[in-house]
Formats: structure tokens, C-alpha cells, sequence
């Protein structure tokens, strides 16, 4: 679930309400999808990947969740989380649907 993401420059009340509501109901902007690289063993995560990882911050804790048969087999790792970006490792594989779902927390 998404929430909405304002502009430091919102001035609008009914927006800046509807974005507090959000996060209250359980909604995070820092959410995505992505698809591990097929024959690398790393996947870097960034906003252009999935818009989400703005939201990223070095003190973040990341989770995944396989969205696909094929990504519910992998084993994985985050190896590095950063300022807006975060790396997944996992085995090398010609597998292209291997869809995660991903949140942040922190």
C-alpha cells in the first residue's frame, strides 16, 4: 500500500491531511516492486528501478516478499542499504520473473 508522497512546497491542508491519514491507516511511501537482474548476482534497488526507493535512508531495515513462483525459491540477501538506493544479493539464474515486492521501515 502506498501513501502519498508531498512536495516539501505543499500547501494544500486537504492534501497534507490526506497524506498523515494515509500513514496513520498503514500506508508507507516507501514501497515497490522490483525484478532481480537476470545472470547477475546483485540487483541495485534506486528510484529509477522503483520510485519508492526515495524513501530509502542508510538507517532503514528493507523486507521482501516474492511475488512470483520463481522468486519464492531464491535466496537473498540486502547487502547494502543507502540514502535512497539499497542492493539485494542473491545466486546468479536466467530467470525473468523473479518479482519481489519490497518495503522500508525506518
Amino acid at each position: 500500500m502506498s501513501g502519498i508522497v508531498l512536495s516539501r512546497l505543499e500547501k494544500s491542508i486537504d492534501k497534507i491531511v490526506a497524506s498523515i491519514r494515509s500513514l496513520n491507516e498503514g500506508r508507507s511511501a516507501a514501497t515497490g516492486e522490483i525484478t532481480l537482474r537476470p545472470g547477475f548476482t546483485t540487483t541495485i534497488v534506486t528510484k529509477q528501478e522503483s520510485p519508492g526507493a526515495i524513501n530509502v535512508s542508510l538507517d532503514s531495515t528493507v523486507h521482501l516478499s516474492p511475488k512470483t513462483a520463481s522468486a519464492s525459491t531464491v535466496v537473498w540477501w540486502i547487502s547494502n542499504v543507502d540514502q535512497g538506493t539499497f542492493t539485494v544479493t542473491h545466486p546468479s539464474s536466467a530467470a525473468l520473473d523473479q518479482i519481489f515486492g519490497w518495503s522500508s521501515h525506518g
